[in-house]
């Protein structure tokens, strides 16, 4: 039960942050698992004790919640950080460089 409680507050403090930030190229990202952590550690106990500033719930708020800026049509090219995933696995696997070897020899490019 009081597990439903804590998300039904994470979920108005969504919407209020919402209405807050109305702009159409403004994107909220909320981690979920964070913020509920959050709400049971930090303003919970102010909560139902009605002691919750205003002041405090901007904090939690502006520690919690991210705004993010996204503009409609916006693409960035397909980039691994890491050599060996998906795309690059053609250009770096053993079977391609022992391909390269035989199209050496087979060309006499190589002595």
């Amino acid at each position: 039960m009081s597990e439903l409680i804590i998300i039904y507050i994470a979920k108005i403090i969504e919407k209020d942050n919402m209405n807050k930030n109305k702009n159409k190229n403004n994107k909220i990202k909320i981690n979920e698992s964070q913020l509920t952590n959050g709400i049971f550690k930090d303003i919970l106990y102010d909560l139902v004790n009605n002691k919750l500033t205003n002041d405090k719930y901007n904090q939690f708020c502006r520690t919690y919640i991210k705004l993010i800026n996204n503009k409609k049509d916006r693409s960035y090219p397909r980039t691994s950080k890491k050599p060996f995933s998906k795309w690059y696995v053609k250009g770096y696997s053993n079977n391609s460089q022992l391909v390269k070897m035989i199209l050496a020899i087979l060309n006499k490019t190589v002595h």
